[in-house]
């Protein structure tokens, strides 16, 4: 903290859902996989939240799901950002 601004760094990411989405060349044409996948790694923030933190998000949207890079073969990782709105 630097007077009264609060400084905050994160992982490079490719951007929200829907700018990833929309910016790619297929849009939502995404091969099957590959939103099967982002929909598994949604479903396992979720799950994680409601089990490990006993947290709701309470704001999931497309903007508050950043995609990035993953290391290795894996492809592209969606994680759940944004918990401004959580509850326990």
């Amino acid at each position: 903290m630097t007077g009264s601004r609060f400084f905050m760094m994160f992982e490079r990411e490719l951007g929200d859902l829907k700018f990833y989405m929309s910016s790619s060349g297929d849009g939502l044409k995404k091969s099957m996989p590959k939103r099967k996948s982002l929909c598994f790694d949604l479903m396992k923030a979720i799950i994680w939240l409601h089990e490990k933190g006993a947290y709701m998000h309470r704001d999931i949207k497309l903007e508050n799901l950043l995609v990035r890079r993953a290391n290795g073969m894996s492809g592209d990782q969606l994680v759940l950002a944004d918990m401004g709105s959580a509850i326990r």
